[in-house]
């Protein structure tokens, strides 16, 4: 199995929330994958898995309908569908429900930026301590990001939010344009959950692992909290959801855009 795969399943599993709703019984034994002509299907039994509207959820290679069949393969006596990130994208991939294109995901991805947590620093005035960790730790990554995009951040120092250049607007949108529409979704799962788009491309283009993006987008609540104190069952639990979200974001944009190519090596001579 897809090592990123397996991480991504004990994160999820470890990260379930506590509910008092009441959740639907597991109805099926098997779960199996099977090549159609649009693409690859998940089973339940002999029953199609289906989307939201009803249709047969299709998905364009092996890889991805292995993952989600993992999904459906590990519930236990009840289907916790909010813990189940890979069928949730893919069904909103496939369904679209508000009729995005391609272009609207980038502009609305884009538009991230100007509140990236990245781009928003205590004075230094105010919170001294802060101030230098948040330099420390986000720098690195912010100086990563304007290189890959040749462009020039500079953080706000205030609630205002900091100026983006047009140009580094237009490069970014570039990039992302030059994903999948099913791949975009994903990244803007993964822009919503870490609240910045730096982090987020920072994750998927594996300058960071998961778990360090997490940390660095909680970087002021865990300070906080270092200082104040916390009800720490509800933060460690926040905190494992995200990672669950952005582990599911991060492994769907890098399944769904895999090759369907088979590349044979080919005889020596």
């Amino acid at each position: 199995m897809h090592r990123a795969l397996v991480k991504f399943m004990n994160i999820a599993v470890c990260s379930r929330p506590m509910s008092s709703l009441v959740k639907p019984k597991k109805f099926y034994k098997t779960v199996s994958i099977v090549k159609s002509s649009n693409g690859w299907e998940i089973n339940l039994d002999q029953r199609k898995l289906k989307t939201p509207t009803g249709k047969p959820l299709t998905v364009p290679n092996e890889a991805l309908a292995a993952a989600i069949a993992t999904e459906w393969s590990i519930q236990k006596e009840t289907i916790q569908r909010h813990s189940m990130h890979l069928t949730a994208l893919a069904n909103t991939s496939q369904d679209n429900p508000h009729n995005k294109t391609s272009e609207r995901l980038c502009e609305e991805i884009v538009e991230y930026l100007e509140n990236d947590t990245l781009l928003f620093r205590m004075p230094e005035s105010e919170q001294p301590e802060l101030y230098e960790l948040q330099c420390q730790k986000w720098d690195p990554i912010l100086e990563w990001f304007c290189r890959k995009y040749c462009v020039d951040l500079k953080p706000s120092m205030d609630i205002i939010s900091p100026e983006i250049p047009g140009p580094a607007i237009h490069s970014v949108y570039k990039d992302l344009y030059s994903h999948s529409r099913p791949a975009l979704f994903g990244l803007q799962f993964a822009v919503d959950g870490l609240k910045s788009l730096i982090l987020a491309q920072a994750a998927l283009k594996r300058f960071v692992s998961v778990e360090e993006a997490v940390d660095l987008s909680r970087l002021e609540t865990d300070f906080q909290i270092s200082k104040w104190g916390s009800v720490e069952w509800s933060h460690e639990l926040d905190k494992e959801q995200v990672k669950a979200r952005l582990a599911a974001a991060v492994l769907y944009v890098q399944l769904v855009e895999e090759s369907l190519d088979v590349r044979v090596k080919p005889p020596k001579t």
